[in-house]
């Protein structure tokens, strides 16, 4: 993005909170959805503290009908360049095709979940291991590939979109539940090792304490990703991790 434009998008936005003395740094976070320290980093001039996806909806919520009054001609002609520059990056295009599928997702079976999120591992899942899980998986998996949102290589699926990541709250909670009743820690591989692991505590305990352990899950969380971005790690044998520490009140 040239500097040039996000100059002028930074214009407009202090133009637009000049107009009325209530117009606030937080009035317009909430406006755009963008963290006002982010915002009022950006506003600073420090722009690499914020993402394509914050400009874009910045230069958006400026080009709005209410706004259009306050804008000079060359603040809304760079702020349409940023728009066209911005909506067309691979990026963004990655960005809306996420949302499209967890829409997709979010109005169809917990199977429909499940083969998407396996077909999304560097290997893909083999049709041995998906068939395997039954006719609702196989039924999930037609709808997936008249899609095209996953293809057949070599007798395994893979989703497009192998950077996918679930932000929704909704499919969280039900992938989280597919994996809890799938679950069997009594299984052991050919070896006599451990393959499967669950466990559960249950206690009260103090704020300290609770940090403490979340702090624990957390570092554990990191060792976990760097075993798993880690290249010689890369496998076919599908696995599912999750870590969860909840203290059941808000």
């Amino acid at each position: 993005m040239k500097e040039s434009n996000l100059g002028h998008l930074r214009e407009a936005l202090l133009s637009i909170l000049e107009v009325k003395k209530t117009r606030s740094q937080t009035w317009l976070a909430k406006q755009t959805g963008v963290a006002q320290k982010t915002l009022n980093r950006f506003l600073r001039e420090e722009v690499q503290t914020i993402s394509l996806k914050g400009i874009l909806a910045l230069a958006k919520f400026c080009l709005a009908d209410t706004n259009k009054g306050i804008l000079s001609q060359a603040q809304k002609s760079a702020l349409k360049e940023v728009m066209r520059i911005g909506e067309g990056s691979s990026e963004v295009v990655a960005d809306n095709l996420n949302e499209k599928i967890q829409r997709f997702l979010t109005e169809n079976s917990d199977w429909c979940l499940l083969v998407y999120l396996l077909s999304c591992n560097k290997f893909g899942v083999s049709q041995k291991t998906l068939f395997a899980l039954g006719e609702e998986a196989r039924a999930e998996l037609d709808k997936l590939l008249a899609k095209k949102w996953i293809k057949e290589e070599e007798q395994s699926y893979h989703a497009i979109n192998k950077n996918f990541s679930i932000t929704k709250k909704v499919l969280l909670q039900r992938i989280s539940r597919i994996f809890v009743e799938r679950a069997h820690p009594d299984w052991w591989n050919e070896k006599g090792k451990l393959s499967n692991f669950l466990y559960l505590y249950s206690e009260g305990l103090n704020e300290k304490a609770m940090q403490k352990v979340t702090s624990i899950l957390s570092e554990a969380s990191k060792q976990i990703e760097e075993v798993i971005t880690d290249k010689d790690s890369l496998g076919k044998l599908p696995v599912s991790i999750l870590l969860l520490n909840d203290c059941l009140t808000s």
